[in-house]
């Protein structure tokens, strides 16, 4: 990934893991391997599981019940009868 980061890219590079539930998939491991190569962390989340400490930038779009209590950012697909923005003002 490093080598393909655009040397023209001013600031630290980064990189967002979503589709599905990342945090399935982002181990500690490939967390650490990516901030050892310098990125900065994004996960695009449902919140139903909670999120390790090192994630940089967590964006929190539910779909379902939420565990995470807190994230950087909010996303939700409105209107949802099931999801007004208001249950989400403490996020």
């Amino acid at each position: 990934m490093v080598a393909t980061w655009p040397s023209t890219q001013s600031g630290r590079p980064y990189v967002v893991c979503t589709g599905g539930e990342p945090l399935l998939q982002l181990d500690t491991p490939l967390i650490e391997a990516f901030h050892r190569a310098g990125f900065e962390i994004a996960i695009e989340t449902n919140g139903t599981l909670p999120a390790p400490p090192e994630i940089d930038w967590i964006c929190v779009s539910p779909k379902a019940p939420l565990v995470l209590e807190s994230g950087d950012e909010l996303k939700l697909v409105f209107p949802q009868s099931d999801a007004p923005p208001d249950n989400f003002q403490g996020l």
